[in-house]
């Protein structure tokens, strides 16, 4: 299979006249379930484990125990921005 139909065929993108591409629609978002507030208990364990393991979701996530590392990650990127910001 040549290199360009190769592309072509992978690609999400779909054609447009005189060769443009156009993105390939996304689905919308949805969340399946209602989010759940970490409680203190939860959250002193991610700090523990962040400490211990740093980055490593899952190790973080086996030392929380009910958290997945995709919610450990987001609650993450939420901490480390509130974190950064300058005190007032």
């Amino acid at each position: 299979m040549d290199h360009h139909l190769k592309n072509t065929l992978n690609s999400g993108d779909m054609d447009l006249p005189g060769g443009a591409r156009a993105p390939k629609a996304r689905k919308p978002y949805t969340i399946s379930k209602q989010r759940e507030k970490w409680t203190e208990d939860e959250h002193k364990l991610f700090l523990e484990a962040l400490q211990q393991h740093g980055r490593a979701w899952r190790r973080i996530q086996e030392h929380i125990g009910c958290k997945t590392a995709v919610q450990i990650r987001s609650h993450a990127q939420k901490f480390f921005s509130k974190v950064s910001l300058p005190f007032a």
